[in-house]
């Protein structure tokens, strides 16, 4: 296994060499100059052409992008333009806000879209099946970011007081800044945060967004299951099960579930760079602090270091997603041994 995963890595390497010499050549070839949305027009040219000297715009395009590939290397991804902050620092601060949403919504996809793919299978034909699959498609096709907007207000007349955007409620910010406020001037807090008030609070920020990333890809979840199940169940091995007494549930949940799962598992592994880069638009709208708000900003701002670092750290989280892809096959099917 660990041979096969270092020649994977091996192969992946020119690839991502590939994608970032595509991301970089498309970046600059984008009209506009990045200094035009920070720097006031009515200042005097030799100022504007400072601050390119200082942030290396004036130098031919082959020569930035040798630079970026040897700060690269160095796991440097550089300085923002616009922030003034190390691209490396913003994406640590994001990345685990954009991991704990997509892996909330990678565990809905599975249970959601593997149970309502099991439900259809084992009533083929039936109505509930008509429905189950109907629903399927109109939630498969379903775009992200028009159900966060559903949702958004659904909330707002179902459960007005339901938070819709953020991260973190208005009362624990009032508390945490009560706490700060004490601290500083070296009293002892009068309030304090609870384990289970933050995470109820953080549970109910997440529940929107999390639903708007997971619906779509959980639908198309369940009609891979759906349709690996019926397969499944027309096997021999499924009618000896069968025949020789064992209960319906124990058959599909041990035997047919477990061969069915493969071509799912394809899905799920590639469904992890997908939630990455679906969750743009989606954080954008409930105004998570991830790795998607980032990059929204990162192209309104040209803000050359964070789109090439955001790009760079999705197409590495695609050649993961398939590693993770692979090796799940092998811990459900034991046939399949990798050298």
């Amino acid at each position: 296994m660990l041979t096969y995963l270092f020649r994977r890595l091996l192969v992946s390497l020119p690839l991502l060499l590939l994608i970032a010499l595509e991301l970089n050549l498309l970046v600059h070839m984008v009209p506009g100059d990045p200094t035009a949305v920070f720097i006031d027009p009515r200042f005097p040219p030799e100022y504007i052409e400072q601050i390119k000297v200082s942030l290396g715009l004036d130098r031919p395009l082959h020569v930035q992008i040798a630079k970026w590939f040897a700060n690269i290397l160095q796991l440097d991804f550089g300085i923002s333009f616009f922030h003034q902050r190390p691209v490396s620092e913003m994406i640590l601060d994001a990345l685990p806000n954009t991991l704990l949403l997509s892996a909330v919504s990678m565990v809905l996809i599975f249970l959601l879209g593997t149970s309502v793919g099991i439900y259809s299978a084992v009533r083929q034909y039936s109505w509930k099946d008509q429905v189950v699959t109907v629903s399927s498609l109109f939630f498969y096709s379903m775009p992200s970011f028009w159900l966060s907007l559903m949702l958004i207000l659904l909330a707002a007349v179902v459960a007005p007081h339901w938070p819709s955007s953020g991260m973190v409620g208005e009362t624990i910010m009032l508390k945490e800044a009560a706490i700060a406020e004490a601290l500083q001037m070296g009293e002892a807090p009068e309030v304090t945060i609870g384990f289970f008030e933050r995470l109820f609070d953080l549970l109910q920020h997440l529940l929107l967004p999390a639903i708007a990333l997971g619906v779509a890809p959980a639908a198309g979840v369940a009609r891979y299951t759906r349709s690996a199940m019926l397969e499944v169940v027309r096997q021999d091995y499924i009618r000896t099960a069968r025949a020789k007494g064992v209960p319906g549930r124990r058959v599909i949940v041990k035997h047919a579930l477990r061969n069915a799962l493969i071509p799912v598992i394809t899905l799920l592994g590639l469904y992890l760079p997908f939630l990455i880069s679906g969750a743009v638009l989606v954080e954008t709208i409930f105004a998570w602090p991830g790795m998607g708000r980032l990059i929204v900003e990162g192209v309104f701002q040209r803000d050359y270091p964070v789109i090439l670092g955001t790009g760079l750290l999705l197409a590495v989280m695609v050649v993961i997603g398939n590693l993770v892809a692979d090796i799940l096959y092998s811990a459900v099917d034991p046939r399949i041994r990798y050298g």
